[in-house]
């Protein structure tokens, strides 16, 4: 072999390596990055097949987990956004991250997660209808503590503790006026900025 030859094949073989390295270290991050992007397009399904992929080569990272959880969510299969955001919390507690960026990823888990136990038990017409608004009111309330200034998850709070109060066969007519009435109180607040329609149904923070 020549010795342009072999300069010609280390060279091919080092760009190969590198090409290699570069899909190790980032392939990840872009995969993720153009899944949220048809996410976000309203492409549920191709996000969906993306995240599902990518949990197949990282089963224990939670933020994969969570992005899984959200194509289901939008497609009102609110049964498996919450086995995925629970999947989610679940492997969170082992993640060595600072403080704060664990408690604003445990906000974003609990507050999605409220929401879909919200949305499901006002899908239900059984008897587990009662006991899955205290599962949203339980997620809504860790998420509140994850993030104090969290407004919108005090207003959901509210929004599941009132339909808790109520009898289970009573879950049609919603006394629409309380929902109002909290929502006139949190606009009252300067630092309420979440722009919120007057409903009894959860609000739904961007993702």
């Amino acid at each position: 072999m020549t010795k342009t030859a072999k300069i010609i094949w280390f060279s091919i073989g080092s760009f190969l390596i590198l090409a290699l390295m570069v899909y190790l270290v980032w392939g990840g991050t872009i995969r993720m990055a153009y899944a949220n992007h048809q996410f976000h397009d309203g492409k549920y399904g191709p996000a969906l097949k993306i995240y599902e992929d990518m949990a197949v080569d990282d089963p224990k990272s939670p933020y994969i987990s969570h992005n899984q959880a959200l194509p289901h969510y939008q497609q009102e299969d609110y049964q498996k956004a919450i086995e995925g955001l629970k999947k989610a919390d679940e492997l969170l507690t082992p993640v060595k991250l600072n403080p704060q960026a664990k408690n604003r990823f445990s906000n974003h888990c609990q507050y999605h997660l409220g929401n879909s136990f919200f949305k499901l038990a006002s899908k239900a017409e059984d008897d587990k209808t009662h006991g899955m608004y205290g599962n949203a009111l339980e997620s809504y309330r860790k998420a509140i503590e994850a993030d104090p200034n969290d407004r919108a998850a005090k207003y959901n709070y509210e929004l599941a503790r009132i339909r808790l109060k109520s009898e289970p066969q009573q879950q049609k007519p919603e006394p629409q006026n309380d929902a109002e009435n909290l929502l006139n109180q949190a606009k009252q607040d300067e630092q309420f900025k979440i722009q919120v329609p007057i409903t009894d149904t959860p609000v739904d923070k961007d993702w």
